[in-house]
């Protein structure tokens, strides 16, 4: 498969490195993922860069649910460039904690996060920075995925979750990874000021 190929050419490239987040603390996490992010969004219409602050809060506040093996960077000379962020299905936590996170809940949530029941992990963001775009980076980080998921089963079923029809070159990869679509959501806009035209957000990468 092209994804195979592709990490193949990467893993034999020394300048290149892909690896999960096992190991990397707080603030090596946030900073990784600010770079990327701010490098990857650049061409996305009313994107702001993240600030330090912003990258480090995020991370923190989503420590108790991340499992470090489920996150993927790219790295080309120590520069990352890339990233595939995953978290557990947390529905499939939470509704053995009845909703309720007292003391009781939490160690509760916590116990079968360490079980590993969740047996779903869900995409969150996906992103390459511009530079890197359909260089095969896509496809290094899904087969790199891919190989540890068939080695451990630790997961059964992945979802990625928020790819809007504006951005073709991501859901490209998602059909070149054979996946199917499975549920579309819409997201709607009202115009305050009524005798303003509207327009859709335009798609990534067309040039007008």
């Amino acid at each position: 498969p092209i994804f195979r190929r592709k990490y193949n050419q990467l893993k034999h490239d020394p300048d290149y490195k892909v690896c999960d987040a096992r190991g990397m603390s707080v603030e090596r996490l946030a900073e990784d993922f600010r770079t990327v992010l701010n490098a990857a969004w650049v061409d996305h219409e009313n994107f702001k860069p993240m600030p330090k602050e912003v990258a480090l809060k995020t991370i923190q506040q989503m420590k108790p649910v991340i499992d470090p093996r489920i996150i993927v960077f790219v790295y080309h000379k120590q520069m990352p460039i890339a990233f595939y962020i995953n978290l557990p299905e947390l529905n499939e936590i939470f509704r053995h904690v009845n909703g309720d996170l007292n003391w009781l809940g939490k160690l509760k949530f916590l116990w079968h996060k360490w079980r590993g029941t969740a047996t779903t992990m869900t995409g969150i963001v996906f992103g390459v920075a511009k530079e890197w775009q359909g260089k095969g980076v896509e496809g290094a980080m899904i087969a790199f995925m891919g190989e540890w998921l068939q080695r451990t089963r630790r997961y059964t079923t992945t979802v990625l979750t928020w790819i809007g029809d504006f951005n073709p070159k991501m859901l490209r990869v998602c059909e070149n990874l054979g996946a199917h679509n499975y549920r579309n959501l819409a997201t709607y806009r009202y115009l305050f000021d009524r005798n303003k035209p509207f327009e859709r957000l335009p798609i990534i990468g067309k040039k007008e």
